[in-house]
């Protein structure tokens, strides 16, 4: 049984702290041409603009998808004694209708 002193439950973040958080998210650019390929560029925004999303809202679901398809036995050792399992868990944050669930759809069943 979890310890309710340890429990802090998702509706106890005030609302301004959420906004505030989205607002400085707004701020972070992502540059395409430092992270990808132009063939993979192109084929991210014409596959995003099919559903009307966003293409970073892509990267992070591909970017799971992939820690998924690597497999749960793959780890990466930095020292001797130190292994992290390959697993990634990406975080999208903006508005509501700006086609997060379109981005997820389009990794997951690719």
């Amino acid at each position: 049984m979890a310890n309710r002193r340890n429990f802090i439950p998702i509706t106890v973040t005030p609302k301004e702290t959420v906004n505030r958080v989205l607002l400085e998210a707004r701020d972070i650019s992502f540059q395409w041409d430092d992270v990808f390929d132009p063939t993979v560029k192109e084929w991210l925004e014409c596959i995003a603009r099919s559903r009307r999303a966003q293409p970073e809202f892509l990267v992070g679901p591909l970017l799971a998808m992939t820690s998924v398809l690597i497999g749960p036995g793959t780890v990466m050792q930095a020292k001797k004694f130190f292994r992290e399992p390959a697993n990634i868990f990406p975080l999208t944050l903006c508005d509501t209708g700006a086609a997060k669930s379109s981005a997820y759809k389009i990794a997951v069943d690719a």
